[in-house]
């Protein structure tokens, strides 16, 4: 076994990128663990890269018990945030819930960001009290965040008429972005793959999906991984 070195560890990052690229999973995720093991300055990202592996493979419990064993490794955000990503991939909304909530935010908008995951989480337990006091909490700090606006909007639709595939496909919408980081080269590949079997050109070209598309395309950000929002 290799002696982890500030010399060596970048070397022994980039052959374990270099071997998930060939396919070689196993050893490549030996080689991320070892970087975890002894403490170096490649010790978050290599954590970080291990857990997004895990996740790919299927094996959410095994990427959060490897986070929150961790977690001590992890400076450059709040670990909170990306236990919480996880929970939310596995639509354990309530686990999701209870570690955003741990987050103490450093900027405006990172607690914006923040309010707007904890507003889609409440959603999808149905406790559309809370997810309205979020949002009205994002829109008092920007105005102009029309998406935030047309869930403020969904949720008043659901106290005249309740709920329906429209607004849960509204709030699907949203939480893509959220587990995507946004439109990022992840969701242009998930957007891009999709089968799109039966869905008119013109929505296509809208973006408008149905409630079943909405949950292809997160099957797919689910298969690949995607970057949670620090």
């Amino acid at each position: 076994k290799k002696k982890i070195t500030s010399e060596n560890a970048a070397s022994i990052y980039l052959s374990a990128k270099k071997e998930l690229r060939k396919g070689n999973n196993e050893y490549a995720k030996k080689l991320l663990f070892e970087l975890i093991e002894i403490p170096n300055f490649k010790s978050e990202t290599a954590l970080k890269e291990l857990s997004y592996e895990l996740q790919r493979e299927g094996k959410l419990d095994e990427a959060i018990d490897l986070v929150f064993k961790n977690q001590n490794l992890i400076k450059t955000s709040d670990p909170n945030s990306l236990l919480a990503y996880f929970y939310e991939t596995k639509k354990d909304y309530n686990k999701a819930i209870s570690f955003l909530e741990k987050i103490k935010p450093k900027t405006p908008i990172e607690r914006i960001r923040i309010d707007k995951r904890l507003a889609i989480d409440f959603f999808q337990i149905n406790d559309y009290v809370k997810s309205e006091e979020y949002l009205r909490k994002v829109i008092e700090k920007q105005s102009n965040d029309i998406q935030s606006q047309k869930l403020l909007d969904a949720l008043e639709k659901i106290k005249l008429e309740g709920i329906s595939d429209e607004i849960e496909t509204i709030f699907n919408e949203a939480e893509l972005s959220s587990l995507s980081g946004g439109r990022s080269p992840l969701i242009k590949f998930a957007l891009d793959n999709c089968d799109y079997s039966g869905v008119p050109a013109s929505n296509i070209n809208d973006e408008k999906f149905t409630k079943t598309t909405i949950g292809e395309i997160r099957r797919l950000i689910e298969k690949t991984s995607g970057l949670p929002k620090e």
